[in-house]
């Protein structure tokens, strides 16, 4: 067996302890995991790659912007840059801010394990929800609201070390640690914004119309883009799920609330047998399952909606996923898994729209 070491920079502060770490277990699995917080910057330039703004080889107009704490510190939160007597956008901003190195060590039976593609791809994604969990938990102790769940794919390399002299235990940690290989990373086009292609000249059209015709998307359209947020952005593909069901709900209850105040319905029988009952459209809609709703679609459509590709989909990729997570804390959605339950939703709506016109 040998000691091995993943470290990487992510983009925001933990503010751990900096000589505490953590010793636990994960997946069968001990790992020790510690951080280092140390200062950064982020940078930002209005000029491509033309840095004559930061290195200051020309006269330069700049201003800074301080934070003032609670017990009235003061700290440097930006500075802004600009050439003499030019236009505001000829320098850049630069944001001085901490980061945090995380460490995440573990044992493996050999450097071999680190060499085979597949075996090494399973560790890190291992790796990945060892550092997801560490910061999930993190999250629930401080409460802050600035710290998402980490991705190695947006760490640009990661420092893989091993130790083949160490101490690992909960009481005693510590190693011969060299360097073993880096490892860069390059997110896919398709969760990137390098290659966006420019809209077409039918979408910006689309868009004149719709701000100019003073459109409002439904909430269960917002609710969608929260839910392509929280994946592709934060990470979250459990609540990605979560939200993309939602949406769906929040869809169809105003679906048919809308067909009803259309069509001269005032009331809509519940329930079965000697509980049957008439109640207030809206009512019923509202206080209706998902289940419920949907058999509304087929009464008003006189088509048979669920048992189709369309259904299946949904029900098995939105609706049970989402109760999973909900009802029995189903954790670990894959950005996959979130696609999934995405598109089986939006699918599925289009064609409830088709049915119910």
């Amino acid at each position: 067996m040998i000691l091995c070491t993943f470290s990487w920079p992510i983009l925001m502060h933990l503010a751990v302890p900096q000589q505490e770490g953590f010793f636990f277990s994960v997946e069968g699995r001990n790992v020790y995991v510690d951080c280092r917080t140390l200062p950064g910057a982020r940078l930002f330039s209005y000029t491509g790659e033309e840095y004559g703004w930061l290195t200051k080889e020309y006269e330069l107009v700049s201003r800074y912007v301080n934070a003032v704490s609670k017990g009235d510190q003061r700290a440097p939160v930006r500075q802004i840059h600009r050439k003499k007597e030019e236009s505001l956008f000829t320098g850049g901003t630069v944001d001085p801010v901490k980061y945090t190195r995380i460490f995440v060590t573990f044992e493996v039976e050999g450097t071999e394990v680190l060499d085979d593609e597949a075996r090494f791809g399973e560790l890190k994604a291992w790796v990945e929800r060892v550092a997801q969990h560490f910061v999930d938990l993190y999250r629930m102790v401080t409460q802050e609201n600035d710290v998402t769940r980490p991705r190695l794919t947006d760490a640009p390399v990661i420092d893989v070390m091993v130790a083949d002299k160490y101490e690992f235990s909960a009481k005693a940690f510590g190693g011969d640690f060299r360097s073993y290989k880096w490892v860069q990373s390059w997110v896919e086009r398709t969760n990137t914004a390098h290659f966006k292609d420019t809209m077409t000249p039918e979408g910006t059209r689309l868009l004149l119309e719709l701000l100019q015709g003073g459109f409002s998307p439904p909430v269960s359209d917002k609710l969608l883009l929260d839910a392509k947020e929280q994946s592709f952005v934060r990470n979250e593909h459990d609540m990605a799920v979560v939200i993309a069901e939602t949406g769906f709900e929040t869809f169809l209850q105003t679906l048919l609330i809308n067909w009803c105040a259309a069509n001269g319905k005032t009331t809509l029988k519940v329930g079965r047998g000697k509980g049957e009952k008439d109640l207030p459209y809206r009512e019923a809609i509202e206080s209706a399952s998902v289940s419920t709703n949907l058999d509304f679609v087929e009464e008003f459509s006189s088509q048979k909606i669920k048992g189709g590709a369309q259904y299946g989909n949904w029900y098995k990729y939105a609706y049970q996923a989402r109760n999973g997570i909900v009802h029995s804390g189903t954790r670990g959605t894959s950005a996959d898994d979130a696609g999934k339950a995405f598109n089986a939703v939006v699918t599925f709506m289009e064609f409830i729209k088709q049915v119910l016109k």
